[in-house]
């Protein structure tokens, strides 16, 4: 048996292990004992929460389940499809958990998740949420390429909101009644803004608590982290409220202050998710290459260019110096919180600019082990501790029988190097294999596919504005498109535009878009062809 084995043959070797194990199985060259989907062949499984590989084991997984995790060598197995690893590492799926899906088209982001090895993510809004069902239905049934999506559907925030498909809660009597309609359409996690008024932000957390959901949040502008600790919060955002909680003297943060919010986030079981690769002054030097471009929508890099343009304009040097100053403070607060045995969450807030959808996690995990983890504790704020954070602890989050078929499949072991989880030579996702040549086809189709739109096409410059404003918006911002010198108008845009917001649910947006595109280019005869066949209502199905 392979030196490590016995370790965890008491919880590895359950009825099935013990089938073979005490020599009651069927005799060689006997019908199969196992028959199954996919059999992963003589691999080595990461251990994740024991920060241990266990070698030469067969992974089976069978209707989308790990079936059993037994030895390897035994020959009674048949297999649809048999996966030789020779010796390559797998490890439970990746979740990103702190996304915004922020597209028209699942089709555009949701395949590079898979590609990268992100078999799940928690979308916190800003996305239509009857899109976001169709979008985790279609990918449970294989008609699209897809991670698991586990959603806000919106961001509650108070008065004034900041975004128009936010749901706005100003009073604790408008909660039950404003919520219990997400809850009936689906969704398990209410998404917090910081405008919230203190006693209403309490409420709902306790509304999720009451109603068996989790919650997530930025803090109140005038709560600390401690508060939303005990109000019952489930995970914290971008380390928001951190100022008002930890005092800083010489660039270091109080030991004290870090001491009273590490006790307060563990006697809670609230989780933190600092997105730490969320920074405007990093993240472009690390995803703003040709090739990472070359994977992203065309209406995301429209987006992203313009947004940094603004960034550099109105940032002085010592601007630049304090948000330097203030990413690295965060790293050094994340190690520190982390020493303390506070958990993480691993999210990237993809696709804010030069955070691609997929690869964007991995710099996360690094940023993790930079701060202070040992790549185990990293490879746990994207397995291990979002199962716990979703209560699915037997579900998700291992490598082991019962446990859903999510899993990903390396080259090297990321126990000794964590930038190997972007070594990834096959993907399993609800138990069907994507080899490593499926994910090169996929990518490539992807790129293919995205490359017939450009960012200085009308409807890429102005798709953005228009999921966050409406075509109003977007006309606000491109008052006269024809003679923006940097932009590219032509009758096919808008109308491409059109047919993706009828597509998506928003026929009165579709009749604005068409119509300003007959503006612009009057008489155009598909646009008319396109309104008049424009139905009142086409809802996603």
């Amino acid at each position: 048996m392979t030196e490590g084995y016995p370790r965890i043959a008491p919880r590895r070797l359950t009825r099935l292990g013990w089938f073979f194990a005490t020599g009651f199985g069927l005799v060689s060259g006997c019908t199969p004992a196992f028959e199954v989907d996919v059999l992963l062949e003589d691999v080595n499984v990461v251990d994740v929460r024991a920060g241990e590989v266990v070698s030469s084991l067969d992974v089976l997984v069978d209707e989308g389940v790990v079936v059993a995790v037994i030895p390897h060598g035994d020959e009674r197995v048949r297999a649809e499809t048999v996966v030789a690893l020779d010796g390559g590492y797998v490890v439970p799926g990746l979740w990103d958990m702190h996304a915004h899906l922020r597209t028209y088209e699942g089709q555009d982001v949701l395949p590079m998740f898979l590609a990268h090895g992100i078999t799940g993510i928690r979308d916190l809004g800003l996305t239509d949420f009857r899109l976001v069902r169709r979008w985790e239905r279609e990918s449970a049934r294989g008609a699209l390429w897809g991670p698991r999506i586990v959603s806000s559907g919106v961001i509650v925030e108070g008065a004034t909101p900041r975004f128009a498909s936010s749901l706005s809660v100003t009073a604790v009597d408008q909660i039950t009644p404003a919520l219990d309609s997400l809850v009936e359409q689906g969704v398990e996690i209410i998404k917090l803004f910081q405008n919230l008024q203190g006693p209403v932000y309490e409420a709902l957390v306790t509304y999720a608590v009451d109603r068996g959901l989790q919650s997530a949040g930025h803090i109140p502008t005038e709560w600390d982290q401690v508060r939303g600790a005990e109000a019952g919060l489930g995970s914290i955002e971008h380390f928001w409220g951190m100022s008002n909680t930890v005092s800083v003297s010489d660039g270091s943060p109080s030991s004290e202050d870090l001491d009273r919010l590490a006790s307060a986030l563990l006697a809670a079981g609230t989780f933190q998710s600092p997105t730490l690769v969320n920074n405007p002054l990093t993240a472009e030097a690390l995803f703003g290459d040709d090739e990472s471009l070359a994977y992203t929508p065309a209406y995301h890099r429209a987006w992203w260019s313009r947004l940094s343009e603004g960034l550099v304009a109105g940032m002085t040097p010592a601007d630049s110096q304090a948000l330097r100053a203030a990413a690295s403070l965060d790293r050094v607060i994340a190690g520190e919180l982390a020493r303390r045995g506070v958990k993480f969450l691993a999210g990237t807030d993809t696709p804010n600019p030069y955070l691609p959808a997929g690869l964007s996690l991995h710099a996360e995990l690094r940023a993790f082990v930079e701060s202070g983890m040992t790549p185990a504790e990293a490879l746990r704020t994207a397995t291990v501790y979002p199962a716990e954070y979703f209560r699915r602890e037997g579900q998700w989050g291992a490598v082991d029988e019962g446990y859903e078929a999510d899993l990903v499949l390396l080259a090297a072991s990321p126990l000794e190097d964590i930038a190997n989880t972007q070594r990834v030579v096959g993907v399993v996702t609800r138990g069907r294999y994507l080899s490593l040549e499926a994910i090169e086809d996929l990518k490539r189709a992807h790129r293919i596919r995205l490359a017939t739109r450009s960012a200085e096409d009308l409807d890429q410059a102005i798709y953005m504005e228009v999921r966050r404003n409406g075509v109003e918006g977007a006309k606000r911002l491109y008052p006269d498109p024809l003679r923006e010198g940097d932009l590219v108008a032509q009758p096919p845009h808008l109308l491409r535009l059109g047919q993706l917001l009828v597509e998506s649910g928003l026929p009165d947006q579709a009749r604005q878009a068409l119509e300003w595109n007959l503006e612009l280019f009057p008489g155009d005869a598909a646009t008319v062809v396109a309104l008049e066949a424009l139905p009142d209502s086409r809802p996603p199905t």
